[in-house]
């Protein structure tokens, strides 16, 4: 973009300073306005599989970024983190017109970008409209291994660590406060023989799930906002007449601010279940974390239901190799090999440590693999 742009932009709106590794957007949250790059540099990041950002993108000087949020009322679709000291100007509907007027260039390229996406999106909602009409859901009930009145204490949490969103619910427009992890920031304290991260003052399980204070709608924090308007109407119908039930025969678990962790996953497991099907990468994941914090808390009888139910979805996505990224595939086939180990499968677990050591491209998930494989 030529200099005298970025002048008569700085006339548009007023320039916004980010420091280096602050965010400027996240990956779920609705927005109001998109953003040009006067100086500095933006990474673009996407949640995987595995709940760690991976970037995907760079935005440089002159280029700009999160221009849906004018048009539609979306939730961003990756977080944007500043790599160094960056400088924006934010342009929403207000001033869309004289930006357009002052970069006539850009028009073409935000109306193609938003053809694309409008395609893709009519796509997607077909086939899941086709593959959830195929599939009843099961009604919402708590595993009989769920005993209640865990007397765990969330961890500390670094503030630092922690950003507060404030936004309606989308199901019934109440406001929630999300706490989500400022992922970009975390350290590792160890990493378990298996792969998963401890890290220091931050513990994400506690936060991956966020349900909504008024409707307890409940969904992992960066897929919370991301539901269709279609599904919203069953939604408050399953959430009146089953989970509310549920809730209601059990109030017990309201008392324990462990069991309500556990509730908010138990509750995000079958609205994704009934919502999205088809998605089993972040409904086994959902199990795989539920596992992991009953795990923490002692709780063998709960985590080992958990465990059997995340192997269930893993191993699926494994097996029909829906799994793109390489070091994703290995290091999800190596959390199957531990679950298989922990319900007494070890021929499996044997396999599954196979096709992480075949499919590792990083050199440390390979030699725990191999590692793991060895003291089966």
């Amino acid at each position: 973009m030529a200099i005298k742009n970025q002048i008569e932009l700085e006339r548009i709106s007023k320039p916004k300073y980010f420091s280096k590794d602050e965010y400027i957007c996240y990956e779920g949250q609705w927005g109001k306005e998109m953003y040009v790059v006067l100086r500095g540099s933006i990474g673009v990041f996407i949640t995987g599989i595995l709940g760690n950002l991976t970037k995907v993108a760079e935005i440089g000087e002159g280029q700009f970024f999160g221009e849906m949020a004018i048009f539609d009322k979306a939730p961003r679709s990756a977080s944007c983190i500043a790599l160094e000291e960056t400088v924006c100007i934010a342009i929403d509907k207000s001033n869309l017109q004289k930006f357009l007027e002052t970069c006539p260039d850009m028009a073409e390229i935000i109306m193609s970008g938003m053809s694309n996406r409008i395609r893709k999106l009519n796509e997607e909602l077909y086939k899941r409209s086709q593959n959830n009409k195929k599939k009843k859901a099961v009604a919402f009930s708590l595993p009989s291994q769920f005993n209640f009145s865990h007397n765990v204490k969330e961890p500390a949490q670094d503030p630092n660590y922690i950003q507060l969103l404030n936004q309606p619910c989308p199901v019934c427009n109440g406001m929630v406060t999300a706490k989500t992890v400022r992922k970009n920031l975390l350290q590792v304290r160890e990493t378990e023989e298996t792969g998963r991260a401890i890290y220091y003052n931050a513990d994400p399980l506690w936060l991956e799930v966020t349900r909504c204070p008024h409707c307890t709608y409940s969904n992992f924090t960066n897929k919370f906002f991301t539901i269709d308007d279609t599904e919203v109407d069953k939604l408050k119908l399953m959430l009146k007449t089953q989970h509310a039930l549920v809730i209601k025969n059990n109030e017990e678990i309201l008392k324990s601010p462990f069991d309500n962790v556990i509730l908010s996953y138990l509750q995000a497991i079958h609205i994704n279940e009934t919502i999205n099907p088809d998605d089993k990468a972040t409904i086994g994941m959902l199990w795989l974390n539920l596992h992991w914090a009953c795990k923490d808390a002692g709780d063998i009888k709960l985590s080992t239901h958990c465990a059997r139910n995340a192997i269930k979805k893993l191993r699926s996505i494994i097996d029909d190799d829906l799994i793109v990224d390489l070091n994703e595939k290995a290091q999800i086939s190596l959390y199957v090999a531990s679950l298989l180990k922990l319900i007494g499968q070890k021929a499996s677990a044997e396999e599954y440590c196979d096709v992480a050591i075949e499919s590792a491209k990083d050199g440390n998930i390979k030699a725990r693999a191999e590692k793991f494989k060895a003291n089966l």
